[in-house]
């Protein structure tokens, strides 16, 4: 008798471990997506892919500067075009930017040059893409940091930045109006005169 409970316990476990046991693929390193159908996150594709639309929806939204500036909002990004004489080319940090008189302006505009820019701007004017075509939020950030990147490769390179001082410069752009004078804008087209 023990050995017949013995002989059912056995077979009992045997029973329950093969239940748990599947077969099991190896799946090569980087070919990950072909099994799963997720794919690695490519900011800079998304960026390139869209930057295009990009600057032709944020130029044909901008308003003129001076029409924006009497009913801003705190925390609101806006699509803004002006013109003005660039002063100075700041690069005491690594987010340069020319500080540009726009007539018939009280605030000081700082119009981004980089290396490194500033806010997300650029990707919060943009209706193209939105929050729902990225998987998170890094994503989102990434995204919004290669149109910055975008910027700085297909606007301010195609201009003498540092020969822009004294010139007057048409600019349009994108800002967040943050409670002080100072707008900081981020260019998607710059025009020196």
């Amino acid at each position: 008798m023990k050995s017949k409970l013995i002989m059912l316990s056995l077979l009992a476990s045997m029973v329950i471990v093969s239940m748990g046991c599947g077969i099991v693929k190896v799946v090569p390193i980087g070919q990950e997506a072909n099994y799963t159908g997720s794919t690695t996150f490519d900011a800079s594709a998304e960026a390139a892919d869209s930057w295009d639309y990009v600057v032709e929806e944020i130029t044909g939204n901008a308003q003129p500067l001076k029409d924006t500036i009497s009913g801003m909002e705190k925390g609101t990004v806006y699509t803004v075009s002006f013109s003005g004489k660039v002063n100075e080319h700041n690069t005491d940090t690594p987010k340069g930017y020319l500080d540009v008189t726009v007539d018939g302006l009280s605030n000081a505009v700082h119009v981004q040059v980089g290396k490194v820019y500033s806010g997300t701007t650029v990707r919060d004017a943009q209706t193209y893409k939105s929050y729902q075509d990225f998987t998170n939020q890094t994503e989102w950030s990434e995204y919004a940091k290669t149109l910055n990147s975008n910027v700085n490769d297909n606007v301010v390179a195609n201009i003498d930045v540092e020969g822009s001082v004294g010139k007057t410069i048409e600019v349009i752009g994108t800002f967040e109006y943050d409670g002080t004078d100072t707008l900081v804008v981020t260019p998607v087209v710059i025009t020196v005169e």
